[in-house]
């Protein structure tokens, strides 16, 4: 809206100007509501079409995404819909997701996810992310140091598709969440609740992203 608010900013000193040209001006040769209609016709026009080109280009960026992904998964034989299962749940257990990811056919996962760090242990880089859909996922992934310099290549949070085989996946027994009290001399306030977050450790075999 800011981009066809600020053409619309610049049509209408277009049109201010070319409204001071009398003899090149048919619309001056109109009625003044005619000239109101006709102008606020082009208005709409053009921001019509700013809208327009945005879901052009977001289709164009999600049809990319789709092509990256299936490619991903065919090249390395993995499961794209693991979490297909998981949609119309209410409650998830860790051996649904144990299920899902630790395959018996020994197949990997392709996971649409977020870079939430990268470290080094003993000499072996880990990559740690969470998946963008349900169930919530920390993937605790061991990746080679050409893998861990391609996720560095980029700064912020980068949404890619990674190929991932899981060997474990745990479940945090409770979640604490602490508020800020009302004055310095109160504690926090804290609250025990189940957790609803897993957490998957494997190895990162290939990423690319998707933005």
């Amino acid at each position: 809206m800011d981009y066809c608010r600020s053409h619309s900013d610049h049509f209408v000193l277009s049109l201010a100007f070319f409204l001071s040209t009398p003899m090149s001006n048919p619309l001056l040769f109109r009625p003044l509501p005619t000239v109101l209609v006709i102008v606020l016709a082009l208005l709409l026009s053009a921001c019509k079409s700013e809208v327009d080109r945005a879901k052009e280009e977001q289709a164009r960026r999600e049809a990319r995404q789709t092509q990256i992904k299936q490619e991903l998964a065919a090249k390395f034989g993995a499961i794209p819909d693991w979490n297909a299962r998981f949609e119309k749940r209410l409650t998830t257990y860790t051996v649904d997701v144990q299920e899902a990811l630790i395959r018996s056919d020994k197949k990997p996962i392709l996971i649409e996810a977020f870079i939430e760090d990268i470290t080094q242990e003993n000499n072996t880089y880990v990559a740690r992310l969470h998946n963008v859909e349900s169930p919530t996922i920390h993937f605790v992934l061991e990746c080679t140091a050409e893998l861990a310099t391609k996720l560095r290549s980029r700064e912020g949070l980068d949404d890619v598709a990674v190929i991932a085989s899981i060997s474990s996946v745990t479940k945090a027994a409770i979640k604490l969440e602490a508020s800020l009290p009302n004055s310095p001399d109160e504690p926090p306030d804290v609250e025990v609740s189940s957790s609803e977050v897993f957490t998957a450790k494997g190895a990162l075999l290939a990423v690319e992203f998707l933005e």
